[in-house]
């Protein structure tokens, strides 16, 4: 009998970064309701003590903490919580912060430039959408272009990346719904000097080695979307929500956004979460479950647009979609074209734009390797869209 290869089921062990894990633990505290405004944090030296780590990397997380005005520090050496109803917001710039430079295609050929792009899946519109237009901006301007996907694996994610360092590429962008798998392999990149962009792929992580951040602001979708999903509901409602995948970094960005919303709003109460991997069919009959389990729900919010979409199909095929007992639909991202057809015709309520263009990847990449010193990290911005602006807008995809 032929011997099952068994490999390709086990994941490497990631030894997790000790700063990354302080924030962790003390976030995680604070969400949970354990710590509270006013709450003292034990001293540098206990937490020392506590969690058998070193000095730096304890200063390193409360740095961290204190960036994001979460806690405060007093020159007696007291630090108290300050802030909760922040949440995790994004270390990415407030605003839209980059600019798309145009190259002479000539001059990029007599470069030579070769360029690889990372990406953790294409089983994904948004993510196909990126890598076709990252494709044809290379292919334009002479370019070699080199993409690999993952399709939903970090391992095979960390040995593609490796794959494209040992051929040399001159830039490396990086795709991911996990930054903090790869921190080790994108280290390889940085010591053959090889630029690293991270693109789309959620809130800034902590001393992870790369040349520019470059994403929306996952925690800001999050929070405006909940934001105008509780003022369509007048501030009183059951809702549930629609999660893109547990762990990911991108979709515990737009949690914790909608979570900051929800602070601002006790009349809305969230009382169901599911987790589709961002994917419709699952999302249908996830959502009918949720339905049926909450009978008096009056929302939905879904992470992306496949989501949503799924959302409504289901809703729809409930009969939950009329006016007198109908669940309004509102989805975090994406711009996606099915999404817009259904806010016209009053499916679904919103979605906003995640900034997907993987042109701008690559622009971003040659500004790297043209010295025109782009900034390190960069938020790529966001729209709102909704039925009353719908015709200002064009559709990612």
């Amino acid at each position: 009998m032929e011997r099952i290869n068994l490999n390709n089921l086990f994941e490497k062990i990631e030894i997790k970064d000790p700063t990354a894990e302080v924030v962790r633990q003390i976030l995680e505290l604070i969400l949970s309701g354990v710590l509270k405004i006013g709450d003292e944090l034990p001293t540098t030296k206990e937490l020392q003590q506590r969690l058998k780590i070193g000095n730096t990397q304890i200063v390193k997380a409360i740095d961290f903490l204190l960036s994001l005005g979460i806690i405060k520090a007093f020159p007696n050496g007291t630090t108290i919580i300050i802030n909760t109803s922040k949440r995790t917001q994004s270390y990415l710039p407030h605003k839209k912060n980059y600019s798309f430079i145009k190259f002479d295609p000539e001059d990029l050929k007599e470069s030579n430039y070769s360029i690889g792009f990372s990406q953790y899946t294409l089983d994904h519109p948004a993510r196909r959408f990126m890598i076709d237009k990252f494709i044809e901006y290379a292919e334009k301007n002479f370019i070699k272009a080199f993409v690999k996907d993952a399709n939903w694996s970090s391992v095979k994610e960390n040995e593609h990346i490796n794959e494209l360092i040992k051929m040399r590429v001159d830039g490396l962008i990086i795709g991911t719904h996990d930054c903090t798998k790869l921190k080790s392999t994108l280290m390889k990149a940085f010591e053959v000097k090889i630029p690293v962009i991270v693109f789309a792929s959620g809130g800034f992580v902590p001393d992870l080695p790369f040349n520019i951040w470059a994403s929306t602001d996952a925690w800001q979708q999050g929070r405006t979307a909940g934001y105008y999903l509780c003022s369509s509901l007048a501030g009183r409602g059951k809702i549930g929500q629609i999660i893109g995948d547990y762990g990911s970094q991108i979709a515990e960005g737009r949690k914790y956004g909608l979570l900051s919303a929800l602070d601002d709003f006790p009349g809305v109460k969230l009382v169901a979460n599911i987790a589709t991997g961002w994917k419709r069919t699952q999302t249908i009959e996830a959502v009918k479950k949720m339905v049926n389990n909450h009978k008096y729900m009056n929302a939905l919010i879904a992470h992306c647009d496949e989501q949503a979409i799924g959302a409504a199909i289901a809703v729809k095929e409930l009969g939950r979609n009329l006016d007198k007992n109908k669940i309004h639909i509102f989805s975090i991202s994406d711009c996606q074209k099915e999404c817009f057809e259904l806010i016209e015709s009053g499916e679904i309520n919103l979605t906003q734009n995640y900034e997907q263009n993987g042109a701008v990847a690559l622009n971003l990449m040659l500004q790297l390797l043209k010295g025109k010193n782009p900034p390190k990290l960069i938020n790529l911005g966001t729209s709102f869209v909704i039925k009353n602006n719908l015709h200002k807008h064009i559709p990612n995809y």
